[in-house]
């Protein structure tokens, strides 16, 4: 062996032992923090990301528990001839947009009949039967006038559930509060719940009632589980009996979830009303509740986190009249019995110190059955400079829209039919602190969706509008019907994202 050869070989008999136990040391010993090159730079970016998809569901119509349908014949409650319609509108830059029974119908497909109407509008409607129903819309483009709305409408002449009901139909969100009657005998109120991930959820309830501060423990617990794509109910009404008003906040722990909830009022075997009811708002200082017309018993819901003073004013075509100041209790519902809606006035102002929540709930009887009435649950709406509202057939609708503002607003009102087509329009101007009232017959005949641009050349939202809804089958057995549509706004939903260097993460 030559001497070289030696050499080498002597050498790799030293190093691969120290490569060994170096590799050794670095399994058990970490680097100080020193060692490392630091993150480049402070700058946080930030980014705003728009929304492209609208996904909508509607729940199932309105039913009477299982529990109610056992027993004589005389005694039995029933859905009578209880029908429903959903109708789904999308407006300006859309991909594409469709209605799916939940239950296995076919998928409605809802195009433009009329590309060159300069509209950017389509429409379409479905009977969903007893099942859900999704919508799901695909925007190219998120800007003010581009959006959707769905709602859906059921009516029945016959049964327990005589009368109308409305719902926008909701969207999938992690939270949803809500602001609902009293929980006294004869009342259902049920949380109805749909979780579209392929992940359960649970969601977590908190509730306030009338009669002291703070949660009330719920006697049915206070957790509801909800599968993948699958539906869960939960009886408020059950849980917290006896108060005169209740504030629910469900939190949903895994996926966001759709939610409304279903209220039903009997007196013995005599129909009081039924209701489908969304999602509250933020809560806010100045509110206004729209839809209002003489000769309704109405009461108002209350609920605040804070103790407040709260300024309430009937709004009309000639201006606001003062009606009367509340002080309301913080963390706590209530309900403030306001008597008749006098003649002529529209729509509730409130003004409150401290940021309240507020639902207008309305009654009225039966012109010839006397033993039926029916109630609508009004909430509190808010401003958007583009927005929208459906109206499936074969009901038809009163507009309300009230300007709270100091400076009068310019609008304009077009109407759809069931497909899309443009039907008419109007042009309007609502003075500042007053109330318009406008009849879907002013924009056409069969008017299915409508849509509001209002001149924010102010810079802000300032219109608070809905649509208060009768069906003629209702109307001429004699009977109550008493339904109120919220729009959607056709506003571009952002949220801003926010990136930079973490000192906590080694790169």
């Amino acid at each position: 062996m030559s001497a070289r050869s030696k050499g080498s070989l002597v050498a790799a008999l030293v190093t691969v032992p120290l490569v060994a136990v170096l590799i050794a040391a670095l399994l058990v010993w970490t680097p100080p923090a020193f060692l490392a090159d630091g993150a480049q730079g402070s700058t946080v970016v930030a980014s705003r990301v728009s929304q492209r998809e609208v996904a909508a569901y509607c729940p199932a119509r309105m039913a009477v528990a299982d529990e109610d349908k056992v027993g004589d014949d005389q005694f039995k409650a029933s859905e009578g001839d209880l029908s429903s319609r959903v109708t789904a509108a999308a407006f300006g830059s859309i991909g594409s947009s469709s209605l799916t029974p939940m239950g296995g119908g076919q998928r409605t497909s809802v195009t433009d009949p009329d590309l060159l109407d300069g509209q950017k509008a389509m429409a379409a409607s479905l009977d969903p039967g007893a099942s859900a129903t999704a919508f799901d819309s695909r925007m190219l483009k998120s800007q003010p006038g581009t959006g959707a709305a769905v709602g859906m409408v059921s009516w029945a002449t016959e049964g327990d559930l005589r009368g109308i009901q409305a719902l926008a139909c909701p969207r999938a969100f992690m939270n949803a509060d809500f602001l609902l009657p009293a929980t006294s005998r004869g009342t259902t109120q049920r949380l109805v719940v749909y979780n579209p991930s392929s992940k359960a959820t649970v969601i977590s309830l908190e509730v306030q009632g009338s009669h002291s501060s703070g949660h009330l423990s719920l006697e049915t617990g206070k957790t509801m589980t909800v599968a993948p794509g699958g539906h869960a109910s939960y009886d408020l009404s059950a849980a917290a009996p006896g108060q005169q008003a209740i504030y629910v906040r469900a939190r949903s722990s895994q996926a966001p979830v759709a939610m409304s909830v279903s209220v039903n009022v009997m007196s013995g075997l005599d129909p009081r009303g039924s209701d489908q009811v969304t999602a509250l708002a933020a809560p806010g200082r100045d509110l206004v509740i729209p839809g209002l017309r003489g000769a309704d018993q109405a009461t108002l819901l209350l609920q605040g986190s804070h103790a407040t003073a709260v300024d309430l004013s009937w709004v009309d075509e000639g201006g606001q009249q003062s009606l009367r100041r509340v002080d309301l209790q913080g963390s706590q519902a209530t309900a403030v019995d306001l008597g008749g809606v006098p003649d002529g006035k529209l729509a509730l102002q409130l003004h409150a110190d401290r940021p309240v929540h507020a639902v207008l709930q309305v009654t009225a009887q039966g012109s010839q059955d006397q033993s039926q009435s029916d109630l609508a649950l009004i909430p509190a709406g808010t401003a958007a400079a583009s927005s929208a509202l459906t109206i499936s057939q074969p009901a038809q609708a009163a507009l309300t829209l009230v300007n709270p503002s100091a400076d009068p607003v310019k609008a304009e009102l077009v109407g759809f039919d069931d497909k899309g087509n443009k039907l008419g329009e109007r042009s309007l101007t609502v003075e500042a602190g007053r109330a318009n009232e406008l009849s879907t017959h002013d924009l056409g005949d069969q008017v299915a969706a409508v849509r509001l641009n209002e001149d924010s050349g102010h810079g802000s939202s300032r219109l608070i509008w809905n649509a208060r809804l009768s069906v003629d089958a209702v109307n001429q057995a004699g009977l109550a019907g008493l339904a109120v549509m919220a729009p959607d706004g056709l506003m571009p939903t952002t949220t801003v994202i926010r990136s930079g260097p973490d000192s906590t993460v080694l790169p």
